[in-house]
């Protein structure tokens, strides 16, 4: 009987793997890894969003501390070789955790590039880009332009894509500020006050008069007490808040 069986299995066919199945399997597996290389291991996004009224921190997955602004979303990829976030709308500081994987944030049509470093990236209405570094080194990309900052250096990048240096920072105070839920203003355009100060307020000011929007105002302000704000405009620069049918106070000089 074992002699049997045994003749039996000799006769079975044995498998073997045909030339062109091979070398299908390893085009198949090539494509495969070749794919996961260039998705980066395609990340699944991760968004962090603050709908609240004051800024906040969060750990995102890499390890960086990012401080949101309120009214701020920001979309995460993490993959094996690259970090990239992506600011939908607002204001972030980043603590970047130093790795061997380069950080890099796109905001509008340009992108920062960094690798351990604390910076804040802020997306304006008008197309605006601010970039401002307060410790270590970022890089950054609009088009074929392309700038390098150094610690206390800021920049804006303009709705038309072009790089504009910006002042060296006098001090920390402004960048230090809206994190704690203050807003520091140094001869910043009304337009952009406002812009800032809606973020934390239920009651909308609209500047009215746009031969007042460039208007340099400075100051030291509570975020979302537009009555503080209302009060030094007044004083300050003859502008006043008036109300309208839909709850927004329009900017108006009162002479």
């Amino acid at each position: 009987w074992l002699r049997t069986a045994a003749a039996r299995a000799a006769r079975r066919p044995q498998r073997r793997w045909l030339p062109g199945v091979a070398a299908a399997a390893g085009v198949c597996l090539a494509v495969g890894l070749g794919w996961m290389l260039y998705t980066d291991g395609n990340p699944t996004p991760l968004t962090y969003a603050n709908a609240s009224l004051l800024p906040q921190q969060r750990t995102l997955a890499d390890g960086s501390i990012a401080t949101l602004d309120a009214g701020t979303t920001l979309t995460a990829r993490f993959g094996w070789r690259k970090r990239e976030l992506a600011l939908e709308h607002g204001r972030i500081q980043l603590q970047v955790e130093p790795s061997s994987r380069s950080l890099r944030v796109q905001a509008g049509g340009s992108s920062i590039r960094d690798i351990g470093t604390t910076f804040q990236v802020e997306r304006l209405a008008d197309g605006r880009v601010e970039v401002a570094l307060l410790e270590g080194v970022v890089e950054v990309t609009s088009g074929s332009a392309q700038h390098t900052l150094s610690p206390g250096q800021q920049l804006q990048v303009l709705a038309s894509g072009k790089i504009q240096p910006g002042p060296q920072l006098s001090s920390t105070a402004a960048a230090e500020a809206w994190p704690q839920g203050r807003l520091v203003f140094d001869g910043t355009p009304l337009a952009t006050v406002v812009e800032r100060m809606n973020r934390y307020g239920s009651t909308p000011l609209v500047v009215a008069d746009p031969d007042i929007a460039d208007l340099a105002v400075s100051g030291t302000f509570r975020a979302g007490d537009s009555h503080e704000l209302l009060s030094a405009l007044e004083l300050g620069w003859s502008i006043a808040g008036q109300p309208r049918s839909d709850g927004a106070l329009e900017l108006r000089r009162t002479y």
